[in-house]
């Protein structure tokens, strides 16, 4: 099966998957047919079954679904860095979740940092990365977004869109701060 498992109970109940990496107590102890996976922390994917193609790093990483008590059994392509961190459900597929207790957002989602994350910086703390999307959302149906732009001058702009009204403004508005 060319599996690596290190650690009490780790890959305890494989019986055909193969080319698994289990490092730590536990670390993938339910598998039994899922392949090509990396669990490395303590009880990291413990519950997965069949799923194959995850990275789980970290203690308890991958071990539950967002309820934090449902053992999740069938991810599959996706990646869990993180202490706690937890899948959506069992239709986790191309799923990323980085952070301490961080929760997915179900397939085909990336979620960086926990409920108490503040900030996000892309390309170093000066923040010089571009973000290439369809699609961004800010805020939500009850609090409304901020963009907040640099200009050349050295001055700051704010944007926001309350109750269909877009305003730009050079003070920061409520929901700006």
């Amino acid at each position: 099966n060319t599996n690596t498992s290190i650690g009490a109970d780790a890959l305890h109940y494989n019986t055909t998957g193969s080319k698994n990496v289990a490092i730590g107590a536990d670390s993938l102890s339910s598998n039994t047919s899922g392949s090509l996976n990396t669990a490395i922390g303590q009880a990291a994917l413990l519950f997965n079954t069949i799923g194959g193609n995850n990275i789980a790093v970290g203690l308890d990483a991958a071990r539950y679904q967002a309820d934090g008590s449902t053992s999740l059994d069938t991810p599959n392509n996706s990646i869990y860095i993180g202490n706690f961190s937890r899948g959506y459900d069992n239709n986790d597929n191309n799923s990323i979740v980085l952070g301490t207790s961080v929760i997915g957002a179900g397939a085909n989602t990336t979620v960086i940092g926990n409920s108490s994350m503040a900030d996000v910086y892309l390309g170093s703390s000066s923040a010089n990365a571009n973000i290439h999307s369809k699609k961004l959302y800010l805020g939500s149906s009850s609090i409304p977004g901020c963009i907040i732009m640099g200009d050349t001058a050295g001055g700051v702009g704010y944007i926001t869109l309350v109750s269909g009204v877009l305003t730009v403004s050079s003070t920061p508005p409520n929901a700006c701060q």
